[in-house]
């Protein structure tokens, strides 16, 4: 008797394939269109909040660096007396070498500069057509009133002031950092002789702002700590506008527990709901210590969900298209293939008990069945040939780890590793690579009797490919610096060479200086290099500048600036790699520069191997855990000067 068609087996199996994949499908795309916008919306949040903080940061950074200037200044006039000449020269050239400081000024106290003159306040600021200069001290301007002037000298210490539009001064809206300074030479109890400023201009953190990419639409903003913005894509929100006022006018009680969270919290990431413009967005944001101030990134919620958006429709479509297919495939596939899949269950198991030599039964069938009785009975043989393979290939990886370990003690001995013994001098280096072989290097060697000439590098990558490019940029750099060439001619003739035949555009990054040993003078060059550090003989640390040039590699004919700077006797410059300043723990925080210059304080007088192998147990301390990135170096240099 035939089964009628809806008793089939065909039949049945059509139906049950068509609502259990049609259950399942929509199960899985709702779960998996909800799951990943959690997951995007988490790691959004997640990389938001970094760009805060790291936006922060930088800006945190460049505000301390003006803050240094009005600093060193203050320190040199407590240091001693200079005449007005001198001290104008000095404030020009901190405004002219510092972008982010917009003017600068030093207001003595009244009758205090020039005899028998009330104020003096020389003023350089910044303009279209170069430095411009005016003299504070006069009666319509009237310094020793304003809150710049007046609040430091009460309190006797630096500070940031509020924004503010300084008519009569630089005329533009900005912020000032004043740091009171002292009488040099006076009497035990110290005496206030006037305030050095540093301004910085709203104009300029809204421009440095506007450099941070947050998505297609998103953007930057800077308010103050009462939530004026202070830098904003909307120019007319500067100054005239809080996050606030914004809410008031436009009713968005969100907005208004968005700049309550901002002003009470050091950073996060806030679900702002909708703005002044009807869009949904997000928020991350991050504080400035040194000023109070709170950086915000934004990022719109449909451009964060709008490829999954896109996806999730896609998939639906893909999804139904599927399920015909599907169907179609079960009414032809629904036939009775049993006897030949048990057959290949048997086979099976047979080899996964172990019975490589079993053999499966003819197939001749064309269908599916037939091409995997036949696929199965490959595998036997492929997986017999496969673990012949794999004990070739692991004796062949074991070759290959002892001829790295082989290429790292190469590597390692074209870096100098006897250091001299002198008494005018101090030197100690040390790299520790990421892999067997790294991209990091060192050199340092005598030119003559009067002039050491060091110099420390780092290879774009890691590697074996870093490594050769490494040997080329040491034997170079040696070969340039033994012929006594200056600093900036070493890097132009390691460009110049570098750049030929460099296909794979890797490039190196190298400071180098060339140290005077009579003098102390050091006269160096800067490839994209970091800055390296000074520790005074007194302890004071201190950042060479300015910051690096271009890298070495990429294209022909660059140009290198060089710059000069005495050390003292008891001076150490501390040249590193990034390695050390962007090690990262368990946590994904970066070691620093900042903790560079705390591991350093208290190391004046102390020699160059305990300064290497200070930073280096600091770097593996905070490091704990964590697999190190990338390759470590540092280059110690003390100047101890010759006895006379």
């Amino acid at each position: 008797m035939k089964t009628r068609w809806f008793y089939s087996l065909a039949t049945k199996t059509t139906v049950l394939v068509a609502l259990g994949t049609s259950l399942v499908l929509a199960a899985v795309l709702t779960y998996g269109y909800r799951s990943s916008r959690d997951i995007i919306e988490y790691q959004a949040g997640q990389s938001l909040l970094n760009l805060a903080k790291s936006t922060a940061v930088r800006m945190e950074l460049e505000l301390r660096s003006v803050a240094e200037v009005a600093g060193n200044l203050a320190a040199v006039l407590e240091t001693d007396r200079l005449d007005a000449v001198t001290l104008d020269a000095l404030i020009r050239r901190n405004v002219q070498d510092h972008p982010a400081v917009f003017g600068s000024a030093v207001a003595f106290e009244p009758f205090s500069f020039v005899s028998g003159v009330k104020a003096y306040a020389p003023y350089f600021f910044q303009q279209q057509n170069g430095i411009s200069f005016i003299d504070l001290a006069t009666e319509s301007y009237d310094y020793f009133h304003r809150d710049w002037y007046s609040v430091p000298r009460e309190i006797g210490k630096p500070m940031w002031s509020p924004p503010y539009f300084d008519e009569g001064g630089g005329n533009v809206v900005m912020t000032t950092y004043s740091q009171p300074f002292f009488r040099p030479h006076s009497s035990a109890e110290r005496q206030i002789w006037g305030i050095v400023t540093a301004d910085v201009s709203v104009e300029w953190l809204t421009k440095e702002l506007s450099t941070v990419q947050a998505g297609k639409t998103g953007y930057c903003f800077l308010i103050s700590e009462t939530g004026v913005f202070l830098a904003h894509p909307e120019k007319n929100f500067i100054m005239q506008e809080s996050v606030f006022s914004l809410a008031e006018e436009n009713n968005l009680p969100g907005l208004r527990e968005t700049g309550k969270r901002m002003l009470s919290s050091d950073s996060g990431f806030i679900d702002m709901g909708e703005s002044i413009d009807k869009k949904q967005l997000f928020l991350g944001f991050a504080r400035l210590p040194s000023t109070g101030w709170s950086l915000g990134v934004i990022y719109p919620r449909d451009e964060l969900f709008s490829e999954i958006s896109m996806l999730y429709r896609t998939n639906v479509m893909l999804a139904v298209a599927g399920l015909f297919a599907l169907l179609a495939v079960s009414v032809l596939l629904a036939r009775s293939v049993t006897s030949p899949l048990r057959k290949i269950a048997e086979a099976a198991s047979r080899v996964a008990a172990g019975d490589l030599n079993y053999d499966l039964p003819a197939t001749h069938g064309r269908d599916e069945v037939g091409e995997l009785a036949r696929a199965f009975k490959n595998m036997t043989v492929d997986l017999k040939k496969y673990i012949q393979d794999l004990t070739v290939t692991t004796a062949a990886k074991e070759r290959i780890e002892s001829e790295l370990g082989v290429a790292a003690s190469i590597q390692k001995s074209m870096l100098p590793s006897k250091f001299p013994d002198r008494e005018d001098f101090d030197i100690y280096a040390v790299m520790d690579p990421a892999k067997e072989v790294g991209g990091d290097f060192y050199q340092f060697l005598l030119v003559d009797s009067d002039r050491l000439f060091v110099a420390i590098g780092d290879v774009s990558g890691k590697g074996v490919p870093a490594a050769l490019l490494m040997t080329v940029a040491t034997s170079l750099i040696r070969s340039a610096a033994a012929e006594g060439q200056a600093p900036h001619s070493v890097l132009e003739h390691l460009n110049n060479h570098l750049v030929p035949g460099n296909d794979s555009c890797m490039f190196v990054t190298v400071f180098c200086g060339m140290l005077d040993l009579k003098t102390g003078a050091l006269t160096y060059a800067n490839g994209g290099h970091e800055r390296p550090l000074i520790v005074r003989a007194d302890g004071h640390i201190a950042s060479l500048s300015p910051p690096g040039g271009p890298v070495l590699g990429i294209m022909d004919g660059m140009e290198f600036a060089e710059e000069q700077i005495v050390l003292e006797p008891g001076d150490c410059l501390i040249s590193f790699t990034d390695g050390v300043t962007e090690a990262m723990n368990t946590n994904d925080e970066l070691y620093s520069r900042d903790r560079l210059i705390s591991c350093l304080d208290g190391s004046k007088g102390v020699t160059a191997h305990f300064v290497t192998a200070k930073v280096l147990d600091s770097v593996s301390t905070f490091a704990t855990g964590a697999p190190q990135a990338d390759d470590i170096t540092v280059l110690a240099v003390k100047f101890n000067g010759r006895r006379h």
